[in-house]
């Protein structure tokens, strides 16, 4: 996925599948990718992510700071 792609992503509102797991409880996406809810303290969920070496993982947050940065810049 490009740069470009992933930050219109970001920015969109959601539209994908929405799952309510228990604690302990994890799914899994493509086969190789397995999530895991660890824990919930008031307004936080920590979740754990094990997935390959090569897949990328980034936070929207992140990525919308450098949209707007980048934007802010022209």
């Amino acid at each position: 996925m490009n740069e470009e792609k992933r930050k219109e992503l970001a920015l969109r509102g959601s539209k994908g599948l929405v799952l309510k797991r228990k604690l302990g409880t994890s799914f899994i996406i493509n086969d190789d990718i397995k999530i895991t809810i660890s824990e919930f303290r008031e307004d936080k969920v920590k979740v754990i992510i094990d997935a390959p070496n090569e897949a990328k993982i980034l936070r929207t947050e992140l990525i919308i700071d450098e949209a707007d940065t980048t934007s802010n810049l022209r």
